[in-house]
């Protein structure tokens, strides 16, 4: 009973957390800045509590821009979501964290169908990964190590909000640690 709690307060709390974060969203989206090569990465943290959310352009990962047509791309699709189902190919944090729980969403197939007007609207699909973790020390920065995986991913716009306040920055592969 008590850790369905403790997820129900999780998935609360970031919720609010990250609703926090919408202004930076929406002024995002509605400068139509949807860039190959260019991820984005939404931080909150509620108390011990930290959701990342990154959402990368899905010509970058999986490396092309739609959902898996076909059998080698089906695979290459579960060849990525297997590696990034390991956090630390994707980020890596100091504070003694654990993983709590993951999400991974890629483009699907049969939704993309349903829901778009245009075979346009397919180049602009995002693969969104969420991860929440329960830090037993305060986390002071983050390291993306998605860089390393994704080649073609040549930015990712970090927003965060903590503790210590809100910020923003980008991060690249040369300069992939972001400290707040």
């Amino acid at each position: 009973m008590a850790l369905y709690s403790v997820r129900t307060f999780m998935a609360a709390t970031s919720a609010a957390v990250l609703l926090c974060l919408i202004p930076f969203s929406a002024a995002r989206a509605l400068a139509g800045k949807h860039v190959h090569g260019h991820g984005q990465l939404l931080v909150a943290q509620d108390e011990s509590n930290w959701q990342l959310q990154f959402s990368i352009p899905a010509a970058d990962l999986p490396g092309f821009g739609h959902a898996a047509e076909s059998d080698e791309q089906m695979q290459q699709v579960h060849q990525i979501e297997k590696q990034i189902s390991e956090y630390s190919n994707v980020f890596s944090v100091d504070g003694n964290c654990h993983l709590v729980s993951q999400e991974i969403d890629f483009p699907d197939h049969d939704a993309e169908h349903e829901t778009h007007d245009s075979q346009h609207e397919d180049e602009h699909e995002d693969v969104t990964l969420t991860y929440q973790l329960s830090c037993g020390d305060d986390i002071s920065e983050m390291t993306i190590t998605l860089f390393r995986l994704v080649p073609s991913l040549s930015a990712i716009e970090v927003q965060w909000i903590n503790d210590k306040g809100q910020g923003m920055t980008d991060a690249t592969p040369q300069s992939a640690t972001v400290s707040w």
